[in-house]
């Protein structure tokens, strides 16, 4: 099961990171069971869990082929990604975006070529873009740099997923503020008031919004909010970090994490200390959409309080 999982998740990043182009197909079941130790038809299978999500087609004998190919190639469009290693705990949302990018191409009859930006190829990457015919550039990253080169080929510019404020570019975004400001006051109709957070509230844009609708919300409805109710840490300390503000006598009675990964290190620091969730704790967290409740149930054990969901499949319908 662990590599059947770990097979879909690489062809999705590789289609992610344009490495699976549109139209291309895809290496023999042989040799994905090879690289990934399973066998040919386990192989099979997990193809076609891809290919219910519209990444992929099956061909009868032929294989497996990107999907994207039947489209019109005088309307191109580039998708240019950045993968950074350090935020591979978000690579499902990209992996989300990518897949409604190719699929919005596909409904509206425009071609999406795949271009990933390596650390060394800002350059190559910024040519490939100006030799192109293109009618416009999706970027997703979270560098300034990187919708610059983009800007540099003198085509529309749409950044999804991200948004940098220094930038002159049309942005798509989920309303991560609303979604702060909806979590705290569900917990408010809950009776709650004592409201903790876990993870960043200023590195990235969407934990600078998160985090302010958490706080509006909060003033709004009078609740106190203590520093020391908030856990900001590296990986390496947040559990433990998360274990000492649960054990405190004055913790608070529920908490919002900044991403599905960090709710996991909530979950552990409450089992540590046998506190249940739900009752002793109540936790609230971002995931991406597709399977939310199964997510949630797989990290908690339970079914969520309530689910807070960026849909991408609406931000690139917007951003058309």
């Amino acid at each position: 099961m662990k590599n059947t999982k770990l097979l879909q998740n690489y062809i999705r990043d590789e289609i992610a990171l344009g490495n699976f182009k549109a139209g291309e197909y895809l290496p023999s079941l042989r040799e994905l069971g090879g690289r990934h130790d399973l066998c040919a038809e386990t192989v099979r299978k997990s193809l076609k869990k891809l290919a219910t999500e519209g990444l992929i087609q099956a061909i009868p004998r032929r294989g497996f082929k990107v999907k994207g190919s039947n489209v019109n190639n005088s309307q191109q469009i580039a998708f240019l990604t950045k993968k950074f290693p350090d935020l591979s705990n978000a690579q499902r949302a990209t992996w989300a975006c990518a897949n409604a990018v190719y699929q919005a191409g596909e409904n509206f009859d425009i071609s999406i070529m795949g271009l990933h930006l390596g650390g060394t190829q800002r350059s190559s990457i910024e040519n490939q873009i100006k030799s192109l015919n293109l009618k416009g550039v999706i970027v997703d990253s979270l560098e300034g740099d990187v919708v610059s080169d983009a800007q540099k080929g003198g085509f529309p510019i749409v950044l999804i997923n991200s948004l940098i404020e220094s930038m002159p570019v049309d942005t798509v975004i989920q309303d991560n503020y609303y979604g702060g400001f909806n979590a705290v006051q569900h917990f408010v109709d809950l009776g709650i008031k004592k409201i903790g957070w876990v993870g960043s509230d200023q590195e990235y844009c969407h934990a600078r919004e998160r985090f302010a609708g958490v706080r509006d919300a909060m003033a709004v409805n009078n609740l106190p909010f203590k520093n020391s109710w908030q856990v900001k840490t590296t990986q390496e300390q947040l559990l433990n970090k998360t274990i000492k503000l649960l054990k405190d006598k004055d913790r608070p009675e529920a908490i919002i994490a900044f991403g599905v990964y960090l709710l996991q290190f909530v979950k552990k620091a409450a089992n540590t200390l046998k506190l249940k969730i739900g009752k002793d704790i109540h936790i609230m967290g971002w995931c991406v959409n597709g399977a939310p409740s199964k997510a949630w149930c797989f990290l908690l054990g339970v079914s969520p309080d309530l689910e807070i969901l960026p849909s991408s499949e609406e931000l690139i319908r917007a951003s058309h």
